[in-house]
């Protein structure tokens, strides 16, 4: 087995505790003719995250991918490969919070996923179509004075949890920018232009929700979290 000069490693031998640790592996060769495999959380040798390969471990060492044979892209072009083509990574200081996302350069995207994806966008956009319907009508229908103080306050109160969560200063008046509220990691609802959107980053689906829906899903999210 040979290690490559622009491979990135992992060894399911080595596991290692605290900060600062990506535990992928970049080989630096030295003049010598050893090598060293260095924690990718460190641009440098220098670290003391390294490791000498050895003929007794070499086979321990894995190529997760070639930086030749890849080319980094974003998120939502990564997940319409298919798992073999695509590699989602720590390999910088920024950590698996940060991870970067990377595609073969010789293959396509997978035409189920990309199937998937615009029956997903279709049935977004035909729930939003009858929402949007469905409110024309409310409104066609309403009497005057249909915005009430109970739904502002409502509302009020709503967007207050929002601004906590993403850090908005609670003075802030609502203008063109947004809020957003993370229920989960993937999972996030965002406000903008008076309209609430469920976000799911992994299916990469959003649809419009109720304020109902939102104050219900914050009073789930409260009651988990005070019994967790």
């Amino acid at each position: 087995m040979d290690i490559l000069k622009t491979g990135l490693y992992k060894n399911k031998k080595i596991r290692t505790d605290g900060w600062c640790k990506n535990e992928t592996y970049i080989p630096h060769f030295r003049n010598d003719g050893t090598i060293f495999m260095v924690d990718s959380y460190w641009s440098g040798s220098g670290s003391d995250e390294k490791y000498e390969v050895t003929k007794d471990n070499i086979n321990d060492w894995e190529l997760i991918m070639d930086y030749e044979k890849v080319k980094r892209t974003y998120f939502d072009d990564y997940i319409l490969y298919d798992e073999e083509d695509r590699f989602s990574v720590a390999d910088d200081s920024g950590g698996w919070s940060y991870r970067k996302y990377y595609i073969l350069k010789d293959k396509q995207k997978s035409k189920e996923k990309v199937m998937r994806f615009y029956k997903n966008e279709l049935k977004s956009a035909k729930e939003n179509v009858k929402y949007y319907e469905n409110k024309i009508k409310e409104l066609s229908e309403a009497k005057k004075g249909w915005w009430t103080v109970n739904r502002q306050q409502r509302l009020d109160k709503v967007l207050s949890k929002f601004d906590e969560q993403s850090g908005y200063d609670s003075s802030n008046k609502i203008t063109s920018y947004g809020f957003n509220l993370y229920l989960f990691d993937d999972v996030h609802i965002d406000y903008y232009n008076g309209i609430f959107k469920l976000y799911n980053s992994n299916s990469n689906e959003n649809i419009v929700i109720s304020l109902d829906t939102v104050e219900s899903l914050i009073k789930d999210l409260e009651e988990w979290y005070t019994l967790n």
